[in-house]
């Protein structure tokens, strides 16, 4: 279970990754919606959020397993619009980094999930294929 600063900081980061094209779309907007209920952050702490955004600061998740399911996510919402901005991939980037993966590992999620933004690609998949480059 992830704590609020990591809930926060995850938010933090779905969004700017959701914004970094210049805008967010209905489906990323959804996204990160899902997620927030899922994470059980309330209506008061995703506004703190949303109007703090540059202030959360960067919190690595714990587990190995929060931690593929937090890249993933970003994917995700990178993804969510059909385009693989450049803004978008380069804090992609940054964020697979700062959460520990290797940059092989990085790299190879992102090339595939950028080649393949109509295809869904379910965490197991995902989770499979980032540890081939473990």
């Amino acid at each position: 279970m992830l704590g609020l600063d990591e809930k926060s900081s995850q938010l933090a980061n779905l969004i700017k990754v959701a914004h970094a094209d210049g805008n967010i779309n209905y489906f990323e907007d959804m996204f990160i919606k899902l997620i927030v209920g899922k994470m059980g952050i309330s209506p008061r702490e995703f506004k703190y959020v949303v109007d703090n955004l540059d202030k959360i600061s960067f919190t690595v998740p714990k587990t190995d397993d929060q931690k593929i399911s937090y890249f993933w996510q970003v994917l995700q919402v990178m993804k969510m619009d059909m385009v693989a901005d450049e803004k978008e991939l380069e804090l992609c980037k940054e964020v697979g980094q700062r959460i520990g993966f290797k940059n092989t590992q990085v790299e190879k999620m992102i090339e595939y999930m950028g080649t393949n933004l109509r295809k869904v690609i379910e965490l197991s998949e995902f989770r499979k294929l980032i540890l081939e480059e473990a």
